[in-house]
C-alpha cells in the first residue's frame, strides 16, 4: 500500500511542472519570466508537505537502555560499514545525475520541446514509476538471492541503462534508458539499504544512518550540479565510471584470502552479508 501510494504521488511533481508551464503561456506570452513557475510550484507542494507532516503521528521512542556506541570514525572504518555506504552513494549519484539532465537534454536535442513539455515530464514519470514499482518484488528477490547478488544485478541494469542513453538522443533512448535506470536503482538501493542496516549494532544505528544519508544527499547535489555543466555523453560516461567503485566494493566483500590467493566465495555464501 505504501509503495503503491508513493508511486502514484511520484507522478504529481512532473505533471504539475508541465501543467503550470502550460498555464504560464497565456496568449502566446509568458506571465512569469523564465522558470519562476517551477519554484512557485515547488513552494506550493512544500506547503502541502508541511501540512501533511503536522498530521503525522509517530510511535513513542524506545527508551530501553543500549550499550554505548563507538565513535563514528571507528564505526566507519569497519569494512561492512564503509563498503555499504560507498555502494549507496555511488548508486544514488548514477541515478540522480542523468535524471536531472534529461529535461535539459531532451529540450535541446529534440526540436520543439520545452523543458516542461508533457513528453519530457512523461519520461520522468516513467522513470520514477520504475524506481518504485519493482519495490513490490525486490524484498522477495533479496530473500531468495541475498543482498549482494541483487545489488550486483541492479548495478548491471544501471550500467546497461547508461549505455542505452549513450546510443542516441531520441525518444526511444531517453524513455528506455530512464526506465532501466529506475529499475536498476531500485534493486541496488534496496539491497544497499539492507547492507547498511546489517552492518552495525542498534547503538550505532543513528550515527551510521546519519552519515549514510548525509553522504547520499551530498551525492545528489553533486549529481545535479554536474547534470547542468557536463555534456550528455560525458555525464553518462562519468556515471558509468562512478558505478565501478560500487562494483569493486561488492567484489571486495565477497573475496576471501586463502593461502595468499583471493578466492571467490560460493553463491550460497553471497546470500549472507558481512557482519560487524
Amino acid at each position: 500500500r505504501v509503495i503503491g501510494f508513493g508511486a502514484c504521488l511520484s507522478m504529481i511533481g512532473p505533471a504539475c511542472a508541465s501543467a503550470v508551464q502550460q498555464l504560464n503561456r497565456r496568449n502566446g506570452g509568458e506571465v512569469l519570466h523564465g522558470y519562476s513557475y517551477f519554484f512557485l510550484c515547488t513552494a506550493g507542494l512544500s506547503l502541502v508537505l508541511i501540512a501533511a507532516s503536522r498530521m503525522l503521528r509517530l510511535p513513542p521512542m524506545n527508551t530501553e537502555s543500549v550499550l554505548p556506541a563507538a565513535p563514528l570514525c571507528t564505526v566507519l572504518r569497519r569494512t561492512p560499514v564503509w563498503t555499504a555506504i560507498v555502494a549507496q552513494v555511488t548508486v544514488q549519484f548514477a541515478m540522480v545525475a542523468p535524471m536531472s539532465a534529461v529535461p535539459l537534454v531532451m529540450s535541446h536535442s529534440i526540436h520543439g520541446l520545452h523543458a516542461a513539455d508533457f513528453r519530457i515530464s512523461g519520461c520522468i514519470v516513467l522513470h520514477v514509476l520504475s524506481m518504485f514499482i519493482p519495490g513490490f518484488w525486490t524484498g522477495n528477490f533479496i530473500a531468495q538471492l541475498g543482498e549482494i547478488p541483487v545489488m550486483g544485478i541492479g548495478l548491471l541494469i544501471q550500467a546497461a541503462s547508461l549505455i542505452v542513453c549513450l546510443t542516441g538522443e531520441n525518444y526511444a533512448q531517453f524513455y528506455s534508458g530512464l526506465c532501466l535506470l529506475g529499475i536498476g536503482w531500485n534493486l541496488a538501493f534496496v539491497a544497499g539499504t539492507m547492507l547498511v542496516v546489517s552492518s552495525h549494532t542498534i547503538a550505532e544505528r543513528a550515527k551510521v544512518t546519519s552519515a549514510n544519508e548525509t553522504l547520499r544527499f551530498a551525492a545528489n547535489g553533486v549529481g545535479v550540479i554536474l547534470a547542468s555543466t557536463l555534456t550528455w555523453d560525458v555525464l553518462c560516461g562519468t556515471c558509468l565510471a562512478v558505478l565501478a567503485p560500487a562494483a569493486a566494493v561488492m567484489l571486495q566483500r565477497n573475496l576471501r584470502a586463502v593461502d595468499g590467493d583471493l578466492v571467490a566465495l560460493s553463491w550460497a555464501s553471497l546470500k549472507t552479508p558481512l557482519r560487524p
